[in-house]
């Protein structure tokens, strides 16, 4: 694909972070730096359009089918607390 040049303005502390990368050997030009970046974001947004297709909305669709299934915030929180404190108490067990 045909590159395709474009002028962008940056902060000082992400014109640093770029010259830093390129400067370092980890990329060969600070383009090179901007296109890895823009390509994580692509990714990072198909991803989270994925969650919300996949999990997101199936669970929001179960929600509206049978409302009385829903936990309060309340509850929400208790259940999260308790898991965290099982993932504590796992990990603090002596391996067998």
């Amino acid at each position: 694909m045909a590159s395709k040049p474009l002028t962008i303005t940056l902060t000082p502390e992400l014109y640093e972070f770029v010259r830093s990368r390129s400067a370092g050997g980890d990329y060969n030009s600070d383009s090179e730096v901007v296109r890895d970046g823009l390509r994580l974001l692509k990714e990072r947004d198909q991803l989270v359009k994925d969650w919300l297709k996949e999990q997101v909305v199936p669970a929001y669709e179960k929600l509206k089918a049978n409302p009385g299934n829903a936990l309060t915030r309340e509850q929400s929180e208790a259940r999260l607390a308790e898991r965290r404190s099982q993932r504590r108490a796992k990990r603090k067990e002596p391996a067998a």
